[in-house]
């Protein structure tokens, strides 16, 4: 029959025929008195490989050659997680917080979670420039973002530090994004500005 491709299915040692139209009831009938059967998805008649199957191929077929099937990717691929706000793995959060001193604490996004959450570590990031004034007791300091440590032990991420990490929902208001850590504070994206700081001598 010209409108009949034959695939041989290695994974499953079997033989599909494709038709390009449907064939007459006869030839329907005689796939089913041989085992074949119907396919939905694939839309082809398809039965395990046997010298009786393969001999009715090769009558339907005419001797056409039997072309081997592409082998399926079996692997169940992960759906990699995308955040909406444009959050990425290894991205650094700063906390600025306290009443009468200011604190700094930095985050790092270990891990996205869905597409508004992401999991974090507090960490500390190397200085790069410094700028002193008020008797040493202020400064403006910026960190690079490349180069920072885990914290073994995190005020904020508590027993999460050594685990997975704490997970966090990503918020926005206008276009600054930032992460919910406390009722009194929030972490927002850091890109290596300064940052003002302040502690008591």
């Amino acid at each position: 029959m010209e409108n009949l491709r034959v695939l041989k299915n290695e994974a499953l040692k079997g033989i599909e025929l494709y038709f390009d139209s449907k064939p007459d009831q006869t030839v329907i009938n005689n796939l089913k008195e041989n085992g074949f059967r119907w396919h939905s998805v694939k839309k082809c008649w398809y039965n395990k490989i046997s010298d009786k199957v393969l001999a009715l191929v090769n009558q339907l077929s005419n001797g056409l050659e039997i072309q081997t099937a592409p082998k399926e990717n079996t692997t169940k691929k992960q759906k990699q997680a995308v955040n909406k706000y444009g959050v990425k793995v290894g991205d650094i959060f700063y906390m600025s917080w306290g009443y009468e001193q200011t604190n700094l604490d930095f985050f790092v996004v270990v891990e996205l979670v869905g597409s508004q959450s992401v999991r974090i570590k507090e960490c500390v990031l190397k200085t790069t420039e410094e700028s002193m004034y008020s008797h040493g007791m202020a400064r403006d300091v910026a960190f690079d973002t490349s180069k920072f440590e885990i914290l073994e032990r995190s005020l904020f991420c508590g027993e999460h530090q050594k685990g997975k990490g704490m997970l966090k929902r990503v918020g926005i208001c206008g276009e600054q994004i930032y992460l919910n850590m406390t009722s009194y504070a929030n972490a927002y994206p850091y890109k290596g500005a300064k940052l003002y700081n302040s502690w008591y001598a």
